[in-house]
């Protein structure tokens, strides 16, 4: 059995993910989305929920385990979870360029451990979480770019302001 690993902290999960992820179900048997506590980073939603709607994200789609992590090496919890390879998406130039970095880094760390590589749909390419949460704070609507449970949420979390 194949097995991939997606890291990421999905602040929130978008469909641009969810994509990549069914996109690498295409090529490998089992996907784990391990969502990074990441401290060092300022979130909008703690960890807690970011894990939940992971997980109601993936929910009905065979094949996927979601998982959280923190203070620890992607190369780790690969290794961990015995994966044959890292699963990124690149939407553009500029993740390409930081994608390359990052994978040439985790290749030192774990020479056995690949870097697989999908590309968005044209229609997902231009969605990140960091556009997501800038359009819902001003009451736009991301229906269209995040699952439901995540459009819910950030309803939620914006309905005040």
């Amino acid at each position: 059995m194949t097995k991939g690993l997606l890291v990421g902290t999905f602040d929130p999960i978008t469909n641009g993910h969810v994509s990549i992820v069914t996109q690498s179900l295409g090529l490998l048997d089992h996907v784990v989305v391990a969502v990074s506590q990441n401290q060092s980073k300022k979130m909008l939603f703690p960890f807690d929920t970011r894990l939940a709607l992971v997980k109601a994200a993936f929910n009905d789609i065979e094949g996927v385990t979601v998982i959280g992590f923190d203070n620890d090496l992607t190369v780790n919890v690969a290794n961990e979870l015995k994966v044959d390879c890292l699963i990124r998406g690149i939407r553009n130039g500029t993740d390409l360029e930081y994608e390359e970095s990052i994978a040439e880094m985790n290749r030192r760390l774990a020479p056995n451990l690949e870097t697989v590589y999908f590309l968005p749909h044209a229609s997902e390419k231009f969605i990140s979480s960091t556009i997501v949460r800038e359009v819902a704070k001003f009451k736009g609507d991301v229906s269209q770019l995040v699952p439901n449970e995540v459009t819910e949420a950030l309803k939620q979390i914006y309905q005040n302001e």
